[in-house]
């Protein structure tokens, strides 16, 4: 085929595809990518004092047997073998003392459904009993929050997966589908977590991402780089879309340069590319409506020595800022400058514009760790780097009317040689995760050059029930 194949965007999908082509030996191609580095959501970035950040908190574990062996290729023996250590923070419970060395808050071992046995006994009798009223009766849901109730019952879901949730998405959860829901999030055993209340058994070991890789050095951001070689003949940095011509197939740029191209591989945020493009009202009608969140990347480093093998945990209060932290120092020792550091990321979500500055963010996440003992006190003066990141789009939002929209919108791309993919070129969550991300670039081409069939994306064409007893593998975080 000699037609000219544009990618828009070198984040994980872009760089997939891109490697892909010359993978093929195909040369009519070029890549775009508006920031100055590669790797969209999953870069990384080092700070001037030697700590390295992510983009939130990232982890490599999969159950796609492709991904697996292209990251064995790409780390090989560079990544490390992490068992999870996770858990929920819950500020106050009904019929127990807190069980932190200040008295404050209780650490629940994640996944919080499983290990409910940790709960003060008014608790665990509310959760145990919201579960068993779930098992007798469960309707079909017609909505997240329903699904939510349906699944774990008003105990779980008043401690944990409503505030929760709340926090993650910030968007109500009964306008949720709740379809996307089975491929994210296991449903309850019963039996089992009766065994381990009655047995008083820790759960934390359950789930698909009970153990995970991570590079030694570089974070997240260097599955990207090592990938780079393949593709940076063809890459082009700091190249923002001003607009698009689809009758043309003409991308304008902000610089001024006008590209053409007969395929175009769009792997930028899909609302973005139709409202500036010249698509009929009712597609941007429709892309107009897709919602999404926003995130703020807090980090921390300090000198000092941690003590604990926690990876991450969840923060369902309203009282912290942030509904998830990263225990980032333990993923690699190389993430802090020496030894006598550590460093944590916390992730803040929101939707629409941020109301705080960077250093009131940065403050409020410090007095939080320390009021929840994840900084100790003493350590306040030691901080030796804070790292702040803004990002517009964080999480596609599964809402009650997004497959309506989608299939007004992709099928008229496609019809004219565009091809959307990627976490927010397919706006699907269900599919956002890395290896989603890298393997749509990687089919795409493979369905574009050769007709293949594109797994990932046609594994939600077909959406499973939530009412569904298969148990996917967990997924959890990005």
């Amino acid at each position: 085929m000699d037609k000219k194949i544009v990618i828009l965007g070198a984040g994980l999908t872009g760089v997939g595809a891109a490697y892909r082509l010359k993978r093929y030996n195909f040369q009519n191609w070029e890549i775009y990518e508006r920031m100055p580095f590669v790797g969209g959501l999953a870069a990384s970035f080092q700070d001037a004092a030697g700590f390295t950040w992510d983009v939130g908190g990232h982890v490599i574990f999969s159950g796609i047997a492709r991904y697996n062996r292209l990251i064995g290729r790409l780390l090989g023996k560079d990544a490390r073998v992490i068992e999870r250590d996770a858990f929920v923070f819950l500020w106050d419970l009904p019929g127990g003392t807190r069980n932190n060395k200040s008295g404050q808050g209780h650490f629940i071992p994640y996944p919080f459904q499983n290990n409910i046995g940790f709960l003060p006994s008014e608790a665990l009798l509310e959760c145990l009993e919201g579960l068993i009223e779930a098992a007798e009766s469960s309707p079909p849901a017609q909505n997240f929050e329903q699904w939510i109730l349906g699944q774990f019952g008003q105990g779980i879901a008043k401690y944990f997966m409503l505030p929760h949730n709340r926090k993650l998405w910030r968007y109500p959860l009964n306008k949720m589908s709740a379809h996307w829901v089975a491929r994210r999030v296991a449903k309850v055993d019963l039996k089992r977590v009766i065994r381990n209340v009655v047995l008083k058994k820790a759960d934390a070991r359950w789930g698909g991402n009970r153990q995970f890789k991570f590079p030694k050095t570089g974070g997240t951001g260097e599955i990207s780089r090592r990938l780079l070689p393949w593709v940076k003949e063809h890459l082009h940095l700091n190249k923002k879309m001003r607009a698009i011509d689809l009758k043309k197939k003409e991308i304008y740029f902000a610089d001024g340069e006008r590209v053409s191209y007969d395929i175009l591989i769009s792997t930028i945020p899909l609302d973005h590319l139709i409202i500036n493009s010249n698509a009929p009202s009712a597609v941007k009608h429709a892309a107009g409506g897709l919602e999404h969140n926003s995130i703020s990347v807090v980090g921390v480093g300090v000198k000092g020595r941690i003590s604990t093998s926690r990876t991450w945990g969840y923060f369902p209060d309203k009282k912290y800022p942030f509904h998830r932290i990263t225990y980032f120092s333990n993923y690699s020792p190389q993430n802090v400058p020496g030894k006598g550091y550590y460093s944590i990321i916390a992730e803040i979500n929101r939707r629409g514009k941020r109301r705080k500055s960077r250093a009131g963010l940065v403050e409020e996440t410090i007095n939080g760790l320390i009021q929840a003992q994840i900084i100790k006190e003493a350590h306040r003066s030691k901080i030796a780097s804070t790292f702040f990141l803004d990002r517009e789009y964080a999480y596609p939002i599964p809402t009650l009317k997004r497959e309506h929209r989608l299939k007004r919108i992709l099928p008229y791309l496609e019809a004219r040689g565009v091809y959307s993919r990627g976490r927010f070129g397919i706006w699907r969550y269900e599919i956002g995760n890395m290896d989603h991300s890298l393997l749509q670039g990687i089919e795409v081409v493979e369905h574009i050059l050769e007709g293949k069939e594109e797994s990932v994306l046609n594994s939600v064409r077909r959406p499973r029930s939530p009412a569904s007893t298969r148990r996917p593998p967990e997924r959890v975080g990005r």
